[in-house]
Protein backbone atom coordinates (compact mmCIF):
# COMPACT_ATOMS: atom_id res chain seq x y z
CA UNK A 1 0.00 0.00 0.00
CA UNK A 2 1.27 3.18 -0.76
CA UNK A 3 2.12 5.68 1.92
CA UNK A 4 0.02 9.40 1.95
CA UNK A 5 2.30 12.44 1.53
CA UNK A 6 1.82 14.76 4.04
CA UNK A 7 0.14 17.90 3.72
CA UNK A 8 2.48 20.98 3.51
CA UNK A 9 0.57 24.28 4.81
CA UNK A 10 2.57 27.20 3.84
CA UNK A 11 2.17 30.87 5.62
CA UNK A 12 0.18 33.68 4.62
CA UNK A 13 3.44 35.56 4.01
CA UNK A 14 4.62 32.79 1.66
CA UNK A 15 1.16 32.54 -0.23
CA UNK A 16 1.05 36.37 -1.09
CA UNK A 17 4.65 36.57 -2.14
CA UNK A 18 3.59 33.66 -4.58
CA UNK A 19 0.73 35.34 -5.85
CA UNK A 20 2.71 39.15 -6.28
CA UNK A 21 5.50 37.14 -8.04
CA UNK A 22 2.57 36.40 -10.78
CA UNK A 23 0.59 39.45 -10.42
CA UNK A 24 2.68 42.20 -10.19
CA UNK A 25 6.14 41.09 -11.42
CA UNK A 26 4.39 39.32 -14.47
CA UNK A 27 6.42 35.82 -13.55
CA UNK A 28 4.62 33.10 -15.27
CA UNK A 29 2.40 30.56 -12.90
CA UNK A 30 4.47 27.13 -14.09
CA UNK A 31 7.70 29.47 -13.55
CA UNK A 32 6.30 30.45 -10.06
CA UNK A 33 5.09 27.16 -8.90
CA UNK A 34 8.37 25.03 -10.32
CA UNK A 35 11.04 27.32 -8.42
CA UNK A 36 8.98 27.29 -5.42
CA UNK A 37 8.09 23.93 -5.20
CA UNK A 38 4.22 23.72 -5.11
CA UNK A 39 1.26 23.04 -7.61
CA UNK A 40 0.20 25.18 -10.41
CA UNK A 41 -2.80 23.77 -8.48
CA UNK A 42 -2.01 25.51 -5.76
CA UNK A 43 -1.23 28.67 -7.00
CA UNK A 44 -4.29 29.37 -8.87
CA UNK A 45 -6.08 28.51 -5.42
CA UNK A 46 -4.07 31.36 -3.21
CA UNK A 47 -4.72 33.62 -6.37
CA UNK A 48 -8.70 33.20 -6.06
CA UNK A 49 -8.38 33.31 -2.07
CA UNK A 50 -6.39 36.37 -2.31
CA UNK A 51 -8.58 38.26 -4.70
CA UNK A 52 -10.83 41.13 -3.69
CA UNK A 53 -14.41 40.52 -3.96
CA UNK A 54 -16.79 43.01 -5.94
CA UNK A 55 -18.77 43.37 -2.68
CA UNK A 56 -16.05 43.91 -0.56
CA UNK A 57 -13.59 46.33 -2.20
CA UNK A 58 -15.76 49.32 -0.90
CA UNK A 59 -15.00 48.01 2.40
CA UNK A 60 -11.38 46.96 2.00
CA UNK A 61 -11.43 43.80 3.10
CA UNK A 62 -9.76 41.47 1.13
CA UNK A 63 -10.65 37.19 1.48
CA UNK A 64 -7.12 36.77 2.75
CA UNK A 65 -7.92 38.82 5.97
CA UNK A 66 -10.61 36.76 7.07
CA UNK A 67 -9.79 33.75 9.81
CA UNK A 68 -7.99 30.54 8.26
CA UNK A 69 -11.38 28.55 8.88
CA UNK A 70 -13.55 31.44 6.97
CA UNK A 71 -10.89 31.56 4.55
CA UNK A 72 -10.39 27.90 3.92
CA UNK A 73 -14.01 26.99 3.63
CA UNK A 74 -14.30 30.08 0.84
CA UNK A 75 -11.12 28.51 -0.67
CA UNK A 76 -12.87 25.18 -0.75
CA UNK A 77 -15.98 26.20 -2.20
CA UNK A 78 -14.30 27.97 -4.72
CA UNK A 79 -12.42 24.63 -5.93
CA UNK A 80 -15.29 23.14 -5.91
CA UNK A 81 -17.56 25.22 -7.93
CA UNK A 82 -14.26 25.15 -10.20
CA UNK A 83 -14.03 21.07 -10.23
CA UNK A 84 -17.80 21.54 -11.11
CA UNK A 85 -17.52 24.23 -13.80
CA UNK A 86 -14.67 22.03 -15.43
CA UNK A 87 -16.80 18.53 -15.37
CA UNK A 88 -19.59 20.28 -17.07
CA UNK A 89 -17.47 22.12 -20.17
CA UNK A 90 -15.46 18.68 -20.58
CA UNK A 91 -19.41 16.76 -20.47
CA UNK A 92 -20.91 19.48 -22.87
CA UNK A 93 -17.53 19.45 -25.36
CA UNK A 94 -17.30 15.48 -25.45
CA UNK A 95 -21.22 15.34 -26.34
Amino acid sequence: MEAKKAQVRYTDEFNVEAVSQVTERGHSVADVARRLGVTAHSLYAWMKCQAMAPDQRARGARICSQSPESRDAKCKRIEKNRWRSMAWQSAVHSA
